[in-house]
């Protein structure tokens, strides 16, 4: 019996302790009020107090005495349609408009290493923010399409161990680039975060679709990381950041005002002072109504589109696919199986999205199944220039391609020629 006792006792022990989502959330409020109450100067300093273990694997990889800048991009757990209102809307319709709170629109952010006269700097920074589901409770509430066109006020700033954290928990595909870049650009890079942790306008409280972090008006969780890597002259002349927003005009009547703001939220003034039902027997509702606009009048949400930036990293992947293949044949066949080696094909959660006769067109000649989403140059002029902007950015950079890992992930390292 004593012996039995024992053995069991060394099993509990070996085995993993999961934390219960009560603990979970318990954690993530923890994280979310320490970063709210830092000063900047606390603020700064767990941003840059070094990369986690999460990067341990790469140091060993990267070229000694070389500075990184790496961006991060968590591929939506959801396709976002982006290419016009209406496809937003079927989007957000076929996983359920009604608990857009549930909605998986993946994150982006961005980490450097940089060589510098006091030594090496590492950090990492990210934005996050609408922790009240506020936007799902607008859409309820009669605000229709300004939902999407208001800011958020419980913006929050993220830091290596945060980020860590958020990484080890979360399911997906994450695609990572590690960048060799000139001393200069890793520091304006990193000197970009610290500025904006630090501006008067305190930009890291703010937190939407549509405030542009570049001009400190806040960041959504996809825009931050992209628009510090460019302020820090990571695209170079090729513009490739530019061509990841979306400009989609949507029917003014469709942006209402609701009886009850959400708490933390700065409603967009909408013209039309009227509430908007989600859902409407008798039609004009959000659910169902064509959201495309046409009246030069109409609002435009102007959106960081996320396909686009996993289009131009998987343009990337297949670019440098003999690079990868000559570093490593094994895994770059199996790559390449995960990540299309030509165009970012994504599936819909439920196949009852509407699609043009062009697009129905180009997927049954490639025997495409109705539920696919592409995005190809061919379709949509955008992504074209997205392709078009990620290959000039190449060429202007002179990358020489290898494999490393991010935690168990496959990322990529782009070293200078």
């Amino acid at each position: 019996m004593k012996k039995l006792l024992t053995i069991l006792l060394m099993i509990s022990v070996a085995l993993p302790v999961f934390a219960t989502e009560a603990e979970e959330e318990a954690e993530a409020e923890a994280f979310k009020q320490k970063s709210m109450k830092a000063s900047p100067d606390t603020m700064m300093k767990m941003i840059n107090e070094g990369w986690t273990d999460l990067y341990d694997h790469a140091k060993t990889q990267l070229r000694p005495g070389k500075s990184y800048v790496v961006i991060h991009v968590w591929d939506p757990g959801h396709v976002m349609d982006l290419r016009s209102a209406d496809g937003f809307r079927a989007t957000l319709h076929s996983v359920g408009l009604i608990n857009a709170g549930d909605l998986k629109i993946g994150h982006t952010w961005v980490s450097w290493r940089c060589q510098t006269d006091a030594g090496v700097l590492e950090g990492a920074a990210g934005v996050t923010g609408e922790n009240s589901t506020q936007t799902s409770k607008m859409l309820k509430g009669g605000f229709g399409l300004s939902a999407f066109k208001s800011v958020f006020t419980d913006g929050y700033m993220q830091w290596p161990e945060l980020l860590e954290w958020n990484a080890d928990g979360e399911p997906g595909q994450l695609h990572t680039i590690f960048l060799q870049v000139s001393d200069g650009v890793c520091k304006r890079t990193a000197g970009f975060v610290d500025t904006y942790v630090r501006h008067p306008n305190q930009p890291r409280k703010y937190f939407g679709l549509e405030p542009n972090p570049a001009k400190f008006q806040g960041a959504g969780c996809g825009s931050f990381g992209i628009v510090a890597a460019e302020q820090g002259g990571v695209f170079g002349d090729s513009k490739l950041s530019n061509h990841f927003w979306r400009n989609i005009r949507a029917k003014g009547r469709l942006f209402g005002r609701g009886a009850e703001v959400p708490v933390a939220t700065r409603a967009y003034p909408a013209a039309n002072r009227s509430s908007v039902p989600l859902i409407n027997p008798v039609g004009g509702d959000v659910l169902t109504t064509d959201w495309t606009g046409t009246e030069e009048s109409d609002p435009s949400l102007r959106i960081m589109d996320p396909e686009l930036m996993i289009l131009s990293v998987r343009e990337i992947y297949r670019q440098k696919y003999g690079e990868l293949y000559r570093s490593n044949g094994k895994l770059a066949k199996s790559f390449l199986t995960r990540h299309n080696p030509g165009y970012a094909y994504r599936v819909f959660a439920s196949p009852d999205i509407g699609e043009t006769k062009e697009m129905r067109a180009y997927r049954t000649e490639r025997g495409q199944s109705e539920n696919e989403l592409v995005f190809d140059g061919r379709m949509d002029a955008q992504a074209g220039r997205v392709i078009q902007a990620t290959r000039q950015w190449l060429r202007e950079g002179g990358y020489k391609a290898r494999f490393t890992k991010v935690g168990e992930r496959t990322a990529i390292i782009l070293d200078k020629r």
